[in-house]
């Protein structure tokens, strides 16, 4: 929902204690299914296999299982995933703190009042 037409259905429809979490959700593009997604189904650690490369490595027989780093990247990797799968955004609304968003608005507002030009739609008289 990027379209202005999409923010005016999250402003009318989001409830007032987490309309600042679903319009952060929605700049940052990026909903918390689509962490998963843009990782993709390949591991994010991608071992490299450096103990096959040093200067006098041993012989191949050795590197048929993963290393221990391997293997507790993966182990990590399995456990995130799981967990991340059962949360939902309504999860991340539900555990918002109220202060927290009207701090956040508070100081945005005052950033604008300071640093946005003028809109005054009077002509300036030269």
């Amino acid at each position: 929902m990027s379209s202005p037409a999409g923010s005016e259905i999250l402003q009318r429809f989001s409830p007032p204690p987490i309309r600042n979490l679903v319009f952060s959700i929605k700049q940052t593009g990026v909903p918390l299914g689509g962490v998963l997604a843009g990782a993709g189904p390949q591991p994010a650690f991608r071992c490299a296999e450096i103990r096959q490369r040093g200067p006098s490595p041993v012989a191949n027989h050795f590197f048929k299982t993963p290393c221990a780093v391997n293997a507790a990247m993966l182990k990590a990797e399995k456990a995130y995933r799981a967990e991340l799968k059962k949360v939902t955004v309504a999860d991340l609304g539900r555990a918002a703190d109220p202060a927290l968003g009207k701090a956040i608005t508070t100081r945005s507002c005052a950033f604008f009042d300071l640093h946005e030009r003028n809109r005054s739609t009077t002509p300036v008289k030269e």
